[in-house]
């Protein structure tokens, strides 16, 4: 069974992020996922308080999505490199205190890519950024995994195959891929797949159907097990969906996944 994460929903005081992580590991999980938002824009813009609320908790918090905000684009003309250079030390250093291990790179608004930018340009500069976040990152012992997001929230890379291939043109041990089921039924991309790819994935987010809680809706949670194990798949599994009702669905998802890989 891989260790489960629920995502911990955005809060705007210390108290609420420790309330947060104490309810979580209360219900069971293995650790939390934050936004990468939170590290650098804490409550209050205490990150001393944020890190003490963290640590309080005794609940992990390994993995961190949303790297990057829309206003520090990745492609075309308005780069700034290097305000994301800053940016990304910045931020792993703040992750690396908060005990992160993960961090993903969705940002579909940052990697949007601007009219005028060609696709195979638009690769390249999301190449280089992922291997100058992956040379900021190593350091501390953090990956950088890309995420596939559906056509609906980014113009490029769709397909786990897509953010696989393009780590293994990286060719570095701490950039990877991420596949998240939500986005993989958005795109029409089987769990199959996983079952090819799965050694070059470094985590995976879950949700079930319509992206809502895992056991509210239809999804099979005991193929992509098969698949993931089938492709050599040894990493965490996060919860990432639209919580209707946190407190209870939370339980819910948990057990669910628990189930799936009993």
């Amino acid at each position: 069974m891989p260790q489960v994460a629920g995502e911990a929903k955005a809060q705007t005081t210390t108290d609420a992020v420790g309330d947060s992580l104490r309810f979580l590991s209360d219900v069971g999980y293995d650790f939390a996922e934050f936004t990468v938002g939170l590290a650098m824009n804490p409550p209050q813009g205490d990150f001393e308080a944020l890190l003490k609320a963290v640590r309080g908790a005794e609940l992990p918090v390994y993995a961190f999505n949303s790297f990057i905000p829309p206003t520090l684009p990745l492609i075309g003309p308005g780069r700034d490199l290097r305000a994301l250079e800053e940016y990304v030390k910045e931020a792993c250093s703040r992750i690396s205190r908060l005990g992160g291990r993960v961090i993903v790179l969705g940002s579909g608004g940052a990697r949007r890519v601007p009219d005028g930018v060609s696709q195979g340009d638009a690769k390249i500069a999301l190449m280089e950024f992922l291997a100058m976040a992956g040379r900021h990152a190593s350091p501390y012992g953090i990956s950088i995994v890309l995420e596939p997001l559906n056509k609906k929230e980014t113009n490029l890379i769709h397909l786990v195959s897509d953010a696989v291939s393009i780590a293994k043109e990286i060719n570095m041990d701490n950039v990877r891929a991420l596949a998240d089921t939500y986005h993989m039924e958005m795109e029409g991309e089987s769990p199959q797949v996983l079952a090819d790819l799965g050694a070059f994935l470094r985590h995976v987010h879950v949700a079930d159907t319509d992206r809502r809680a895992p056991g509210t809706g239809h999804y099979d949670y005991g193929l992509l097990r098969k698949c993931l194990e089938a492709g050599g798949y040894s990493g965490c599994v996060s919860v990432e969906c639209k919580w209707e009702d946190f407190r209870a669905e939370a339980s819910l998802a948990l057990r669910t996944l628990r189930h799936a890989w009993s």
